[in-house]
């Protein structure tokens, strides 16, 4: 199976935040309001604890 980086991401977005419908929420203290930041690769920051996070957060597929 092929798919393009934009096609990846999103559906790692859509498996790791299934619990929201695929809306991401944050990781740290759970928060559902977060903004999308306009890096590459998307990151979002959270408007409670303003901490900025990944798909990749919390996973095995975080590199050090």
């Amino acid at each position: 199976m092929r798919m393009s980086d934009e096609d990846a991401h999103a559906r790692f977005v859509a498996i790791r935040f299934a619990g929201n419908n695929g809306t991401p929420f944050c990781p740290h203290c759970g928060v559902l309001k977060v903004y999308t930041l306009a890096e590459t690769p998307i990151r979002w920051k959270c408007a409670g604890c303003r901490r900025k996070f990944s798909v990749t957060r919390g996973t095995l597929f975080l590199l050090p």
